[in-house]
């Protein structure tokens, strides 16, 4: 009888031992996908910055408040202002103060959902020299397609 359990008992062992390998094979194919994944995702977004900050373009990007949250290198050099400046500042600080009633009305009909078109304005340079600018400003969405702020192209006319 006790042998009879001795070998219930070490097939018993067995079998949990063989799942546990089996467990262990899938973690590492899981890991090794992650992994995989996660070096993509990393290339692609070295490729897209890489993309955004060597574009003769400014681009930014705002909160629901209007409070820049992201600007490229040609941003800071239209307004002469270094990114870590401009974060956390109203976008409206950088225009012209005729502009910015036309933006501020654009941004609130953007938060809510409404797209726009184009429009022209001038950004005032930290020098005071006036940049007219031509933006096409698009709304953030979150997961829910509720508004979390705008990005915006901004193109030199001068």
């Amino acid at each position: 009888m006790a042998m009879a359990e001795d070998r219930k008992t070490k097939q018993r062992h067995a079998d949990e031992s063989e799942g546990l390998q089996r467990r262990i094979e899938e973690l590492e194919k899981f890991i090794a996908a992650s992994r995989k994944i996660e070096t993509t995702l990393r290339e692609s977004e070295e490729k897209y910055r890489k993309l955004i900050e060597s574009t003769l373009d400014f681009i930014f990007t705002v909160d629901r408040k209007g409070l820049f949250t992201y600007t490229n290198p040609r941003f800071e050099e239209v307004t002469g202002q270094k990114a870590a400046d401009l974060l956390g500042r109203p976008f409206t600080d950088v225009l012209a103060p005729e502009a910015k009633k036309i933006a501020a009305a654009q941004f609130k009909r953007g938060i809510k959902g409404e797209n726009g078109a184009p429009y022209e304005i001038d950004i005032i340079h930290k020098d005071g020299t006036r940049v007219p600018v031509e933006f096409n400003v698009t709304t953030l969405r979150d997961r829910n397609n509720q508004p979390v702020g705008r990005y915006g192209i901004g193109r030199d006319l001068t």
